[in-house]
């Protein structure tokens, strides 16, 4: 099983939201937008993840 990914360093954590920030000309709100947006659609595709799998452990063999 993989293991968690580990939490930015404080440091980090400021230097990946300057930059976020940054790459939407400093408005604060869209870089929400786009973070919110980007979170949307990797939960989607967890989702439709997690839906491929349950299909395919239908033809696994449990014996």
């Amino acid at each position: 099983m993989t293991q968690p990914a580990q939490e930015p360093a404080p440091a980090d954590l400021e230097n990946m939201t300057d930059e976020a920030i940054a790459a939407c000309d400093g408005d604060a709100r869209a870089a929400v937008r786009v973070l919110l947006l980007a979170i949307h659609h990797q939960q989607a595709e967890i989702n439709d993840l997690a839906a491929e799998i349950a299909r395919l452990a239908v033809d696994v063999s449990r014996g």
